[in-house]
């Protein structure tokens, strides 16, 4: 047998707020992302960050080829000459609207951020304005990220695109939590 109770105003509002889909994105139990990637999205993301060495390994032979009286240098040397270097993430994403570059080719960018993860987990400290060697494609993907989540630097997989959701739904949640108690009245009856 149903037992009704009336709610106040106040109850129905955060019983409202609380079961909408937009706050509903951890499990409470696990804490774990309630929703995920998959299929379509993951398979893009992946593409997006993915890198291709042997794009990398063409131009310092074709550098080799071009240049007879360089060839003597190793291929860290001609690598140094062969990566394409940006002041900003902006306008490497610039230069590839432009057709100058390619999605996947290596570039190093100078990063504003002072951690970068070149594995998923763990953060490097970098010193701000560091120029990092990623793809064009982790800018982009990177660019939409929210700064404290920034510099993810390897192919997202869809293991790790649940890692960079749970890490976003975990620092929202705690958030909201402290912006209400922040701005939630004094409860008069509390003593």
């Amino acid at each position: 047998m149903a037992v009704h109770v009336p709610l106040s105003e106040r109850a129905q509002e955060e019983a409202r707020t609380l079961m909408l889909s937009a706050r509903n994105i951890l499990h409470p139990a696990t804490g774990e992302p309630s929703i995920g990637a998959s299929q379509d999205m993951v398979l893009g993301c992946y593409y997006l960050t993915m890198d291709r060495p042997d794009r990398l390994q063409l131009r310092i032979a074709e550098f080799r080829e071009q240049h007879p009286d360089l060839a003597k240098l190793d291929d860290a040397a001609i690598r140094a000459r062969v990566v394409r270097r940006f002041a900003s993430p902006t306008e490497a994403m610039l230069a590839y609207n432009m057709g100058q570059i390619q999605l996947h080719d290596a570039i190093q960018v100078r990063l504003d951020s002072d951690e970068v993860f070149n594995e998923p987990g763990k953060p490097e400290p970098i010193e701000p304005s560091t120029r990092v060697e990623t793809t064009v494609g982790r800018t982009i993907f990177n660019d939409i990220l929210p700064r404290k989540l920034r510099f993810k630097n390897y192919a997202m997989k869809k293991d790790f695109l649940r890692q960079v959701m749970r890490h976003q739904g975990r620092r929202e949640h705690r958030d909201e939590r402290c912006h209400g108690a922040a701005t939630a009245p004094a409860d008069p009856g509390r003593g």
